[in-house]
């Protein structure tokens, strides 16, 4: 763990995010290095669909991002992907541009990480 600080504030950043003590800004939740490539891939597809509504070929790729994030997400926590990182993972997932015709897709994501999140509370080994 490493220290990082000044006079009115104090941060130590470890393998697992950082813990902010003191004055000033907050630091970024932690994130979940494992899902990085599924967040880019789902902010990519949502973001194209956002520009060409109804295009049936990304809607097609958004329903297999979003199965193989669900499929890939008890890996994140054996691959240190605990609570916090679980949680910045939900509140990215919550801010991406769902199109109203895929909130269904969106609440199914959404649900699997929180039922995750307390699934890795749980994973001693892990987390």
């Amino acid at each position: 763990m490493a220290y990082i600080g000044s006079s009115s504030h104090v941060t130590w950043a470890g393998d697992r995010g950082t813990l902010s003590l003191g004055f000033g800004e907050p630091t970024a939740a932690p994130k979940c290095g494992a899902a990085e490539l599924d967040v880019f891939l789902l902010a990519t597809i949502l973001s194209r669909l956002k520009q060409q509504p109804g295009n049936q070929k990304l809607v097609g790729l958004l329903r297999k991002a979003v199965e193989s994030t669900l499929q890939a997400l008890p890996s994140f926590v054996s691959q240190g992907c605990c609570e916090p990182q679980l949680k910045a993972l939900e509140a990215d997932v919550t801010a991406m541009p769902w199109p109203a015709s895929q909130q269904t897709l969106r609440k199914q994501l959404i649900d699997a990480i929180r039922a995750t999140q307390q699934q890795a509370k749980k994973d001693f080994k892990h987390c």
